[in-house]
């Protein structure tokens, strides 16, 4: 079974899985959250929970989510996660969480794959959507 792992800066993971589960009602036990607090124990903290989840998870395919490429979650995540069987999806928005949590398939990169499809079909420009320009 497939165990997912969100991780932002603040309270962005947490709340996208409240407000996903407030739309679906669906709910997942495995999921994981990860975060960056201001005034908490910084990287050094979080580098410390990633690994005791990495290593809990040992055994297990694993789908990380950060809110951001390149970020301070996203970089740890990559050394944490290292020894683990897992896919690491940078950015992520509230239709990929909905997904995420309705997800029952179990192979890793099919659902990896489903969820970054979603992340893109869900962003327009919606005024070129309604406005044909003049030629």
């Amino acid at each position: 079974m497939i165990q997912f792992v969100l991780a932002s800066h603040g309270n962005y993971a947490r709340e996208a899985v409240n407000s996903a589960k407030m739309i679906c009602g669906a709910d997942n036990e495995n999921i994981h959250l990860l975060s960056i607090q201001d005034g908490g124990e910084g990287i050094a903290g979080f580098e410390r929970e990633a690994s005791y989840l990495a290593d809990k998870l040992i055994g297990s395919p694993v789908l990380i989510m950060a809110d951001l490429f390149g970020g301070a979650p996203f970089m740890a995540l990559l050394s944490c996660f290292r020894n683990n069987d897992y896919t690491l999806i940078s950015g992520f928005n509230l239709p990929m969480v909905i997904e995420m949590l309705q997800a029952d398939d179990t192979d890793l990169h099919e659902v990896a794959n489903m969820l970054v499809e979603i992340g893109k079909d869900v962003s327009i420009r919606l005024i070129d959507k309604i406005v044909v320009e003049e030629e």
